[in-house]
Parts: C-alpha cells; sequence; structure tokens
C-alpha cells in the first residue's frame, strides 16, 4: 500500500509516472458464483443455467457491473490518505470490459493517480486509472478511469 500524508503528496503522484502504481494477489477478491446469481434474478436477464449454457467458455460469468463495484475497495486497499475524513464516488469518465469474468476468478486491481485537484474548501478531486486483472488472464477484465472526491 501507498500512503500519502496529506494532500499535497497525492497531488505530486501524477508528476511522477507510475509513482502511484501497486498491484498484488495480497488479497485478491473473488467473483464468486452467487453474485452473478442475484444480479441474474434481480434484473431479470437470465438464470445461471442459461449464463453456463450461452456463454463464453461455457462458464457462469460475473456481470460486468460486479467488477466495476470493486474499484472503491481495491482504491482502498492500494492508495492510503491519512487526513481523509470522507471520500464521495464523483464518477467515471471511462469505463471499458474487455474480457468476461469467470464465476470464482481472483481479481487483482492496478491503481494510477492520473490528476488531483484541489476543491474548495477542503477537498480534493482525484482521478484514477482501475486496470482490474483475473489471475491467468492475458488481458484486463476492466480498464476503468474513476473520480474521487476526497475531503479532510
Amino acid at each position: 500500500m501507498r500512503v500519502f500524508n496529506d494532500f499535497n503528496d497525492l497531488k505530486g503522484a501524477p508528476s511522477a509516472p507510475r509513482s502511484a502504481s501497486a498491484t498484488g494477489w495480497k488479497s485478491p477478491k473473488i467473483a464468486s458464483t452467487s453474485s452473478p446469481k442475484r444480479l441474474a434474478t434481480s434484473n431479470g436477464s437470465t438464470s445461471v443455467e442459461r449464463a453456463a449454457r450461452e456463454s463464453p467458455g461455457g462458464k457462469t460469468i460475473a456481470h460486468e457491473l460486479l467488477s466495476l463495484s470493486l474499484i472503491p475497495t481495491i482504491i482502498r486497499e492500494i492508495i492510503g490518505l491519512k487526513v481523509v475524513k470522507n471520500t464521495l464516488n464523483y464518477g467515471a469518465n471511462r469505463v471499458r470490459y474487455l474480457t468476461p469474468v469467470p464465476a470464482g476468478s481472483r481479481l487483482r486491481g492496478r491503481v494510477e493517480v492520473t490528476a488531483a485537484e484541489d476543491v474548495p474548501p477542503n477537498a480534493l478531486r482525484v482521478t484514477y486509472k482501475v486496470t482490474i486483472e483475473i489471475e491467468g488472464g492475458k488481458r484486463p477484465a476492466c480498464v476503468a478511469e474513476v473520480i474521487g472526491q476526497h475531503y479532510r
């Protein structure tokens, strides 16, 4: 984990390429079979059995939004900011799902700080590039540019 002492530390990260990057399988996220089942049931899109029959590789795949929902946790595990009292999800500029995630896959994230700007009176808006990888996969599952607004 890379820990920043204050907002000025974090604002300096984009000028030093990859200085805020970190990755590892220390605590991978698991794309569980229960998550796709809950999503399939809640949105009425399909059954898990049908998804297993018709999806690539004949396996149940995790819903893309499951990968996206892991991003705040991944960022908190990789980048720490000591002075933060609260953080809000400000949005996303770009999200791409490059590879289906088979249920049960181990996932990890890589995070880069690409921009940081002060927001009066007490906030810092940070743009992160997050890459979610599947263990043993050749391509990332998801690449997203997300924005968080941190308050001190």
